[in-house]
């Protein structure tokens, strides 16, 4: 189970960050590294969902 620190603190996505760049890839902003003529890929996904408070006053 993820906690609120992966939202709290996303990791950088910038281009000068790492060794690849970062892409529009399904209308997501991705991280993208390896030769551009590859065959080949390695998917890795994660989902986080929330659930927001309705009135700041009920409980979860």
């Amino acid at each position: 189970m993820s906690s609120s620190q992966c939202l709290e603190n996303p990791p950088n996505l910038t281009p000068g960050y790492g060794g690849g760049t970062v892409q529009e890839f399904g209308g997501l902003e991705t991280y993208v590294t390896g030769p551009s003529d590859s065959n080949l890929a390695i998917l890795l996904l994660s989902v986080s969902l929330c659930k927001e408070k309705a009135h700041e006053d009920e409980e979860w």
